[in-house]
């Protein structure tokens, strides 16, 4: 169930190429954080990151999201992490 705090809208700006620019950027080491910004995330973004990634990391991304959902987490935590993620797509894009 998502939250619909519009967090990660800056990926809709974004074509497949930057996406998938971006997810490296990421990197494994912040699954964790994309996984609770995608909370807040409507579901054209969520199917944008997804897309982007192999069936293997968006199957994993999709597990975590769900355990992150059922997780006590404050709209804050949740805002905090979408925003670090979205001045990465400022700094390389």
């Amino acid at each position: 169930m998502e939250r619909n705090l519009a967090t990660l809208q800056k990926v809709k700006e974004l074509d497949d190429s930057q996406i998938q620019n971006w997810l490296n950027r990421i990197g494994e080491g912040s699954v964790r954080e994309l996984g609770v910004a995608m909370i807040g995330a409507d579901k054209e973004v969520r199917d944008r990151i997804y897309r982007n990634m192999s069936r293997r990391a968006a199957g994993i991304l999709r597990d975590d999201l769900e355990r992150f959902e059922r997780t006590p987490l404050d709209d804050q935590t949740i805002i905090g992490y979408a925003v670090e993620l979205e001045k990465l797509i400022d700094r390389f894009s």
